[in-house]
């Protein structure tokens, strides 16, 4: 009996953990919201999110999993870590800074997760009225680096609110905004 009972212990954990893999592995866009986020910032998380899945409809294959950790040291208001697919977001912070914070971090995501950015770039770079072969990570300033752009650009369509000033790059051409807004559907 004790045999038994180790063989289909052994079987449900086999399965379990099988299970475990599948569902990590999983192509699913999925949010985590780790315990460092408070409750109040993590419904913003995920209204951001949802919003940003929307947004996005044809590239939800590959957007896969992101997780989403609150730090109170962090010197920037948020950044993306490509390695571990995790966005941090210095907290307090008022709602709007949030969701902007949050929605930018998605659009480093999207450039890592979705091997189809690399082909939406050339028509971005064009909208911005820079060379096709401009560095996408490289620049002096923020405007100078198109990650950023894009990034910024993805603000604007996921809070569907165009035509806005950027903090360190301004004004974002229509054209190069659209070209995201094509690429997004």
């Amino acid at each position: 009996m004790v045999g038994v009972l180790a063989v289909v212990t052994a079987a449900a954990v086999a399965v379990a953990s099988v299970f475990a893999v599948l569902n990590a592995s999983s192509d699913e866009p999925q949010l985590r919201i780790d315990d460092s986020v408070a409750a109040d910032f993590g419904e913003v998380a995920e209204e951001t999110w949802d919003r940003f899945l929307t947004e996005f409809p044809a590239h939800l294959d590959c957007i896969g999993g992101i997780t989403l950790v609150a730090d109170y040291d962090l010197e920037d208001r948020a950044k993306y870590d490509p390695g571990r697919a995790q966005m941090a977001v210095r907290v307090p912070g008022p709602r709007v800074l949030l969701e902007r914070a949050v929605a930018h971090e998605l659009g480093h995501h999207l450039e890592f997760s979705c091997d189809a950015h690399q082909a939406m770039r050339p028509a971005f770079l064009a909208a911005l009225g820079r060379d096709p072969e401009t560095p996408w990570f490289a620049g002096e300033e923020k405007q100078d680096i198109p990650s950023e752009v894009f990034a910024e650009a993805v603000v604007e369509i996921v809070l569907d609110d165009f035509g806005i000033v950027h903090t360190g790059i301004g004004l974002i051409p229509t054209d190069a905004v659209q070209v995201v807004v094509d690429w997004s559907n």
